[in-house]
C-alpha cells in the first residue's frame, strides 16, 4: 500500500514538472513571437496605377491602473495640412510626411483641455490651468495621402518611427547624420539610391522602427498610409518633458519617413540607341491628417479644436495624369501637354 502511495505521488510530481515545463515553454515561445511581430515589417508591395491603395500599421497598449476616474468625456484635437518632395535624377528623396506629436502639440492639447471662454465655462468646472494636474493621452493617430506627380514609375518606402529617445532630432536629419558619419572612402550618403535608414545608427539610437511599407507608384497613383496608437498613457505636465526645448517626445511623438526614387531610365530617344542610364526624377506630393483623443483627471465639458493648413485660395492646381503624359489642370480640367520635369 505504501508502495502504491509512494508511485502514485511520484506520477504526480512528475505531472506537475512536465506542466511547467510546458508552461515555460509556451512563454518564451509567446515572448518570441511578440519580438517577431514587434518589427511588423510588411512584405506585401502595394501598386498603385491611379487607384488608391491603402497600408495601416497599429499599435495597441493595455490600459493603465489608475485611469477609472478619468473623465468620460474626451477632446479631440486635429490638425490638416500638405507639403511636397522631390529628388533629381540617379538619386532618391528623403522626406518626413508627418511628425505626431511633438512637444508643443502636447502643450497645446493641454492647454485647449483647460479652457476657460466664456461658451465653456458653465461647464468646465476646472477654473485655473494648473501643471500638477494630469492628462490622460487615450489616442494619437494619423492618416498621409500621398500622389505621384511625376511621369514615370516610382517606388516609395514608407518607415514608421515611434520616437525611443527625448530631444532627439527628426528621422530624415538623422538618417543623414548617421550615413555621413559612417562614410568611408566612397560615396555613402542618404541620398544614394539604395541606401536605407537601417543602417544610420544614431536614427537607431533615437527611434524605433515599427513598420516598413513598400509602395509602386504610376504616374499619377495614389497611396494612402494611416497609423492609428491606442498609446493610452497619463501623463503629468510640469517634470520638463512639456518645455518647448523638447521637440520629440519618448514614447509618444511618431514620425513616417518616405525614402523615394525613380525607375531605370536613359538618355537615349531611340531603342537602337544606348543612352547614359539613370533613375528618373520624382516627386510626391501628400496632405496629411493628424488627430488625437485626450481626457482629463476631472469632468468636463467636450471640446473639439481643429487646424486647417490647406491652401483654400489657390489658383493654379494640376495632378499628373495617370497616363503620364502631363500635368491636367484640376481646376479647368485642361491637359498641359508638357510633364512635369520638361
Amino acid at each position: 500500500m505504501a508502495k502504491r502511495k509512494r508511485s502514485v505521488s511520484r506520477g504526480r510530481s512528475r505531472t506537475k514538472r512536465a506542466f511547467k515545463i510546458a508552461k515555460a515553454a509556451a512563454r518564451i515561445a509567446s515572448r518570441s513571437k511578440t519580438k517577431t511581430n514587434a518589427s511588423n515589417t510588411e512584405n506585401k508591395i502595394h501598386y498603385s496605377n491611379g487607384e488608391m491603395t491603402n497600408s495601416k500599421l497599429n499599435i495597441s497598449r493595455k490600459m493603465p491602473k489608475g485611469v477609472r476616474p478619468l473623465g468620460k468625456v474626451p477632446d479631440y484635437f486635429s490638425i490638416i495640412g500638405g507639403d511636397s518632395a522631390n529628388c533629381n535624377a540617379g538619386v532618391q528623396g528623403v522626406a518626413t510626411l508627418i511628425s505626431w506629436c511633438p512637444s508643443l502639440r502636447l502643450q497645446e492639447f493641454y492647454s485647449e483641455m483647460l479652457n476657460t471662454s466664456a461658451n465653456m465655462a458653465a461647464l468646465n468646472p476646472l477654473a485655473s490651468k494648473s501643471v500638477d494636474r494630469r492628462m490622460f493621452i487615450d489616442n494619437l493617430s494619423y492618416t498621409c495621402t500621398l500622389t505621384n506627380q511625376g511621369p514615370a514609375l516610382i517606388e516609395v518606402f514608407l518607415y514608421d518611427y515611434i520616437c525611443r529617445k527625448s530631444e532627439v532630432s527628426s528621422t530624415d536629419a538623422l538618417f543623414a547624420v548617421g550615413i555621413d558619419q559612417a562614410e568611408g572612402t566612397g560615396d555613402a550618403k542618404s541620398t544614394v539610391v539604395g541606401t536605407k535608414p537601417g543602417l544610420s545608427q544614431v536614427l537607431k539610437t533615437g527611434w524605433t522602427l515599427k513598420k516598413t511599407t513598400k509602395v509602386q507608384m504610376s504616374s499619377g497613383g495614389i497611396h494612402r498610409h494611416t497609423v492609428n496608437h491606442n498609446i493610452r498613457k497619463v501623463y503629468q505636465l510640469g517634470y520638463g518633458w512639456q518645455e518647448s526645448s523638447i521637440n520629440n517626445v519618448q514614447g509618444i511623438t511618431m514620425q513616417t519617413l518616405a525614402v523615394f526614387h525613380g525607375t531605370p531610365c536613359d538618355s537615349a530617344d531611340s531603342l537602337l540607341i544606348n543612352g547614359q542610364t539613370t533613375t528618373a526624377p520624382a516627386k510626391i506630393i501628400w496632405t496629411n491628417h493628424s488627430s488625437a483623443k485626450t481626457r482629463m483627471l476631472n469632468f468636463k465639458a467636450r471640446k473639439i479644436t481643429t487646424r486647417d493648413n490647406l491652401n483654400k485660395e489657390a489658383t493654379n492646381l494640376y495632378t499628373q495624369n495617370t497616363s503620364g503624359v502631363g500635368i491636367a489642370d484640376v481646376i479647368t480640367n485642361v491637359v498641359d501637354v508638357l510633364t512635369a520635369f520638361s
